[in-house]
């Protein structure tokens, strides 16, 4: 009678631990989904404003406008946004490495429980 108590709360634990097992999961995955899209915006993001960089540069190289102050401080505040996207793909980069890591323990965690959950039901 005891046993059967201890076997159902068991069952009960086990079954709830699986389930929030498979919502942690799902939520990683969604979350390296959001995470892919922001890098892949912000990589394009980074390309247009490469090119809007080279094209301040060549207008500041003509006859016409060499050496204008304004143009030049333009120039060196379009390259500083320039490196601050360029940071922000590098942090971006370690933290989707970081995620896929940490996917890849939750999986190799949720097959140690599948092979649990098979050795249980082996045994009865």
């Amino acid at each position: 009678m005891e046993s059967e108590k201890i076997d159902l709360i068991m069952i009960i634990s086990l079954i709830i631990s699986m389930m929030i097992n498979g919502l942690l999961v799902w939520y990683a995955i969604r979350v390296l989904q959001k995470l892919s899209y922001v890098y892949d915006n912000i990589s394009t993001i980074q390309e247009i404003n490469n090119s809007f960089v080279e094209h301040l540069e060549s207008v500041h190289e003509m006859e016409m406008y060499y050496g204008d102050p304004t143009l030049g401080a333009l120039i060196k505040h379009s390259q500083l946004i320039v490196e601050q996207y360029t940071t922000f793909n590098e942090i971006l980069e370690d933290l989707e490495d970081g995620i896929i890591s940490v996917q890849e323990d939750i999986t190799e965690e949720e097959q140690e429980e599948q092979e649990e959950t098979d050795a249980e039901k082996e045994i009865r």
